[in-house]
């Protein structure tokens, strides 16, 4: 916490209107909604929730809410508390993928990576729309789960690998 994290994404979401005639939706916890809206306001940005009837073009709801919008509205993605994208057979992780698969413009945000879980890369990645994780799991790893090692990098592959996560994510520490 204290990175500012919520400001990061509301000034990049800011950006997004720039490129984009639609709306921007961010999804976030509920609980972080209303600290996200209020965070808004120092930049000064409008957010609202997304029920809300307005020519606000930032909404936010919370994941539970996913199949109460329609994708075609928006025209850029926030993921707030992106590690809910972590769980490879989740039900939230198949429909925020097919959500914004025509959506063009895409981040994801999260405090609590696991640096080096493998399913988490590949799930973002395929989220923004980067690289399928099946892909990403045939290019750069081998499945030792035989030996209870799981996936781990081609020997190959390793600087290969690092340079291709610096043309997508950003890991800050604070």
């Amino acid at each position: 916490t204290g990175l500012g994290k919520t400001f990061m994404q509301l000034v990049w979401a800011e950006s997004a209107l720039l490129n984009t005639d639609k709306d921007v939706i961010i999804f976030a916890p509920l609980l972080v909604n209303d600290q996200t809206i209020k965070e808004g306001k120092k930049l000064p940005l409008e957010v609202v929730r997304f029920i809300e009837k307005n020519k606000c073009r930032v909404k936010i709801a919370n994941y539970e809410q996913l199949d109460n919008l329609n994708p075609a509205d928006y025209g850029a993605i926030v993921l707030d508390e992106s590690s809910i994208l972590k769980s490879i057979a989740s039900k939230t992780r198949e429909k925020l993928i097919e959500f914004t698969k025509d959506i063009n413009f895409r981040s994801a945000y999260t405090a609590t990576p696991a640096p080096n879980d493998i399913a988490e890369f590949g799930n973002h990645a395929e989220f923004l729309g980067v690289m399928k994780r099946e892909e990403m799991l045939s290019k750069f790893f081998i499945n030792k789960a035989d030996t209870g090692e799981g996936w781990i990098l081609k020997g190959h592959a390793v600087d290969a690998f690092y340079r291709w996560l610096a043309t997508w994510a950003v890991f800050i520490k604070y």
